[in-house]
């Protein structure tokens, strides 16, 4: 389950804001060649009830669980808008979410948030399921900051890990490789010959997907093509005996 804060204008209840701090720690980085390593999300509770976030503040009001980064992914639409993702495993809970946080690796808050409360509850209440935070946050320096990944808590990255060493192996075998794949970025693109995306609600190699009948059309043609380079005289013979019997089909 995917909870998502997105930036907000000021007018809205829920908003993510760069801190004080982290404005002036990414401006220093900026200018001395370097990089804010961003290494932990925090989520917290507010105190128990609901408030507004602001850029002076230094912590949490009250945090719950701190978490290592899952993922982190550019806004198509945006390059300066990053989507920051932790997962809260399912043996994790008792207490209910409205506020987050992403610290640096010395200690320091570099972006707040607040959210609609998310109750995240364990098996002897009833209920254990992990659940994805998400954090949008808005960047004037992109290159100024660095986040620290670990790919493993996240199920999609896993995925995207293993896909790439497949494909890095096809490729160290001299193979060309079709990829066919619902993520526009997925780590296994950079070493396939060709890149074909399914739809979104479509698995990579569901009947019926158009990208994966075009791989099987480019597959078919490549073969072909192999085909006749290495026979050609049985190419031509096959091709006339196929169109003979289309055509005795026909009449």
């Amino acid at each position: 389950m995917a909870n998502e804060i997105i930036i907000s204008s000021d007018s809205r209840p829920y908003k993510s804001l760069i801190t004080d701090i982290g404005t002036a720690k990414m401006a220093n980085a900026a200018l001395e060649g370097r990089k804010v390593n961003i290494v932990e999300m925090h989520l917290g509770d507010g105190g128990g009830t609901y408030y507004m976030p602001t850029t002076d503040a230094t912590a949490l009001v009250n945090e719950v669980w701190t978490g290592e980064i899952a993922s982190k992914t550019i806004n198509e639409a945006s390059p300066n808008i990053i989507a920051v993702k932790t997962v809260v495993p399912s043996n994790v809970g008792g207490f209910t979410v409205r506020e987050a946080g992403l610290f640096d690796d010395e200690g320091d808050l570099i972006a707040v948030c607040n959210m609609p409360d998310i109750g995240k509850a364990t098996l002897p209440e009833g209920i254990s399921s992990s659940i994805d935070i998400v954090m949008n946050i808005l960047l004037t320096n992109v290159d100024a900051v660095n986040f620290v990944i670990n790919p493993t808590l996240d199920p999609a990255s896993r995925e995207d890990v293993a896909e790439a060493l497949t494909a890095e192996d096809i490729r160290g075998r001299g193979a060309e490789l079709i990829l066919v794949t619902r993520y526009l970025n997925s780590p296994a693109s950079a070493y396939a010959d060709v890149v074909l995306l399914c739809g979104p609600n479509e698995q990579p190699f569901q009947f019926g997907s158009s990208a994966a009948l075009i791989a099987q059309l480019y597959v078919v043609e490549v073969l072909l093509s192999e085909f006749i380079r290495r026979d050609p005289e049985g190419a031509e013979r096959s091709r006339q005996s196929v169109g003979k019997a289309l055509t005795q089909k026909c009449v």
